[in-house]
């Protein structure tokens, strides 16, 4: 039997070949992920020193039109000048013409050469009036050349986006309690559904894939709610995650795994494009919520599982309402979608601030309240449709392969009939449907406590007469959205009597009857 010698100091046993095969697979795999991982990092700080140099070329831009207008401004105001000293001189020559024209001596030079005396005696009798002289501050400026200023190039500054800016005050997006303050929800949404959500709950936005393990130990939310981000002007967060929900990094995986390991409660909206777009980026979450029944369905064939539903797109009353923006509306006819003009006929503009338009939501918010009538083609996104409608702008929504005429042929008829152009536009905004109750399942669903207030409204006048109660109960009970309290205050009637009557026309309603003292 032969002997087998002892390996030197040292040196590695390979003398089991499987052990060597997986020794250099696993070497081949970390080689591999590393080679990865540096073509990955390499990709991302070219993309970044890409993005750089543009934001720098479009700030040297900026800088330089901001230079030119400088310039601008200072010739107006030097030209001003020189207009304004022009025409002072002018005046005052022609008041000093006028002076000598109406003094004494240059009538009686007139009087005498008339050869009258009682002329002579009327024109030394006479009082002399003069105009005052022109004032040098009644005047103003005029435009030599001046020096044009060169703006400073701006340097590259390759770096990751930062925090998403807060909402802008310019609309003013408003201030107030929130339906659920005792909730917090972290959120990777677009700034239209910032806007919607943010009277819901406490929103917590600025947050990305550098530091989201900070905001959890920080805000320690309650939910963490996605949406199907797509890439754009008002894409929310910075646009931080836009590469994790294409499913290009780990990022969403990692904070889903991470909530669900605290206990926080984890949904993804698909608000739109396509399934299998959202698809990587969804199917690590616990729920998924989509905005019909029929996508809901095509997430559960997707996914696998139940836990499916439906969210709609709908409305925040607090912002999308009839509040006329500052300035009231313009008149113009927009469109949004595609609708064909009429030959040769009426200058439509398409809606601002939709597709690559960079406007703020607050913005576009102004916008929906500016126009006289929104044309909205069949391939028209319902989503803006509806938060058009909400702000008291009419919508005539044309069919599909419509012609110009019998668009503009429509419109006219609306625009010339103010009080139905209102009425439809009055019953457009009633129809909307507002996001806050729609939640209330959805967390029930979670398992998340949610109570909130019930905006019930109460209904408060005043009542001399009989007549006047049997016309206030017509009122009520035509009403197919009924106050859930009235309080009547009877001036000159029997309290009990009016208390009776509203109770037995209105059982459902909580009656108050004061009267008066």
């Amino acid at each position: 039997m032969s002997e087998v010698s002892e390996p030197a100091a040292g040196q590695p046993e390979w003398s089991d070949p499987a052990a060597l095969r997986q020794a250099l697979a696993e070497a081949v795999e970390r080689a591999s992920g590393a080679a990865e991982l540096a073509r990955l990092i390499t990709d991302y700080q070219r993309r970044l020193e890409e993005v750089a140099r543009s934001e720098a070329e479009a700030l040297t831009k900026t800088r330089e039109a901001e230079a030119r207008l400088k310039t601008a401004e200072r010739q107006n105001a030097q030209l001003a000048k020189q207009l304004a000293e022009q025409k002072y001189q002018t005046e005052v020559a022609n008041w000093k013409l006028a002076s000598l024209q109406d003094s004494r001596w240059s009538k009686l030079g007139d009087a005498i050469h008339s050869k009258k005396p009682g002329t002579v005696a009327r024109t030394l009798k006479a009082p002399v009036r003069k105009r005052p002289a022109p004032k040098r501050s009644d005047f103003k400026p005029q435009i030599p050349t001046v020096p044009e200023v060169k703006a400073a190039p701006a340097a590259p500054e390759p770096k990751a986006p930062q925090v998403s800016a807060p909402l802008a005050e310019s609309f003013t997006v408003p201030k107030g309690p929130t339906a659920r303050p005792y909730m917090t929800v972290a959120a990777i949404v677009d700034r239209q559904t910032e806007a919607l959500l943010r009277y819901e709950w406490r929103l917590v936005t600025n947050f990305g894939p550098d530091n989201w393990e900070a905001m959890l130990d920080q805000q320690q939310p309650h939910v963490l709610f996605v949406e199907s981000v797509r890439p754009g002007p008002r894409q929310g967060n910075g646009g931080r995650w836009l590469e994790a929900l294409a499913g290009e990094t780990r990022a969403v995986r990692d904070l889903v795994a991470a909530c669900r390991k605290r206990g926080i409660k984890t949904v993804f909206w698909h608000s739109g494009g396509a399934v299998s777009r959202a698809f990587p980026a969804a199917e690590h979450f616990e729920y998924v919520l989509a905005t019909t029944e029929a996508r809901a369905r095509e997430w559960r064939s997707a996914l696998r599982h139940e836990r499916v539903g439906v969210l709609p797109l709908a409305i925040q009353p607090r912002v999308h309402n009839p509040i006329p923006a500052e300035g009231g509306r313009t008149g113009e006819i927009v469109t949004l979608g595609t609708v064909t003009p009429p030959a040769g006929g009426a200058d439509w503009q398409p809606l601002a601030g939709q597709g690559d338009d960079p406007t703020s939501y607050d913005d576009v918010l102004t916008a929906y309240r500016r126009p006289a009538l929104l044309i909205a083609g069949a391939d028209a996104e319902p989503r803006v449709i509806g938060e058009v409608a909400a702000c008291g702008t009419p919508v005539l929504q044309v069919r599909a392969g419509a012609k110009g005429e019998e668009v503009l042929a429509a419109a006219e008829i609306l625009m010339a009939d103010a009080g139905r152009l209102a009425r439809e536009a009055h019953l457009a905004w009633r129809a909307r449907g507002s996001v806050t109750p729609l939640l209330d399942p959805i967390l029930d669903t979670l398992g998340v406590p949610s109570v909130r207030n019930s905006g019930v409204i109460t209904a408060i006048t005043a009542v001399s007469e009989p007549a006047e109660l049997d016309r206030l109960l017509a009122q009520i009970t035509r009403q197919i959205e009924r106050p859930g309290q009235i309080v009547i205050v009877a001036d000159g009637l029997d309290a009990g009597l009016v208390d009776k009557t509203v109770r037995q026309s209105c059982p459902d309603l909580d009656v108050v009857v004061r009267a008066t003292g």
